[in-house]
């Protein structure tokens, strides 16, 4: 009985390294071509002419962000303060 529990315990901790080595490797990369810039999302920024290559504010202003409701003690919810 231990021996079966120890082989599967085995064939477990073998599976579960061979996922954890599967992984891919994620690596640092640093993004300073628009070509970069534009395999994101842009959110209330542009790289637009004159100055290509690098992220600067939008001019026009966008619609607020949506506000965010907390709980507190009880049933009411109300918005954080700042």
């Amino acid at each position: 009985m231990k021996s079966k529990v120890l082989r599967n315990m085995t064939c477990f901790a073998a599976g579960l390294l061979l996922v954890l080595l599967s992984q891919p490797v994620h690596a640092e990369r640093t993004y300073t071509l628009d070509a970069d810039f534009d395999e994101g999302t842009l959110v209330n920024v542009n790289h637009d002419a004159p100055n290509n290559g690098q992220l600067q504010l939008d001019v026009t202003t966008s619609p607020e962000l949506p506000s965010m409701q907390t709980a507190r003690s009880g049933s009411r919810i109300t918005p954080p303060t700042t």
